[in-house]
């Protein structure tokens, strides 16, 4: 509902969000463009469904690399705050790179620097098997209306600048 609301939705979230309280929060009447998971959009498109209301939304979601375990990412935050003390802000950005800020400064976490959670995330050691294994959001099969995300692999190694790709369902 602003501009400051919209600023810290920027950046990659590789985490999942609570919901519960978002989808508590729905009215029948507003308009929504709401982004998650493929597996929260999923639910979310089911939800809308039976609320009838669908055409109040616009549902978007993203080539998912899996989602790492709740219970690790909790665990290397609360590290980094015996480190830095409490915590006040984490923003996710260029799929490399944690910026953690605190009150007396911040910290560039890089995965090129060796960081324990990239190291843990990247290397597929802390994603659930329901992503990997079981996932049925795998590539065509998405609930939302539009589908976001970067390329990757050989193909597109040469693109120094990288390259998006949008899909509409």
């Amino acid at each position: 509902s602003s501009v400051d609301e919209f600023i810290l939705s920027m950046g990659s979230k590789y985490i999942q969000s609570y919901t519960l309280s978002g989808f508590k929060e729905i009215n029948r009447k507003d308009k929504f463009l709401v982004s998650g998971t493929p597996c929260q959009i999923d639910s979310l498109r089911r939800y809308i469904n039976k609320m009838k209301c669908q055409e109040n939304f616009v549902l978007l979601d993203f080539f998912c690399h899996g989602v790492p375990s709740k219970f690790v990412w909790d665990k290397y935050i609360k590290e980094q705050q015996d480190k830095l003390g409490n915590i006040d802000f984490v923003d996710w950005y260029d799929s490399y790179n944690l910026l953690i800020k605190e009150k007396k400064g911040c910290v560039n976490s890089r995965w090129t620097q060796g960081d324990t959670f990239y190291n843990m995330f990247l290397g597929n050691n802390c994603l659930g098997k329901a992503c990997y294994k079981y996932c049925k959001f795998k590539y065509d099969h998405s609930s939302a209306d539009i589908r976001i995300g970067d390329m990757w692999g050989e193909t597109y190694a040469k693109e120094d600048k990288g390259v998006t790709a949008c899909v509409a369902f």
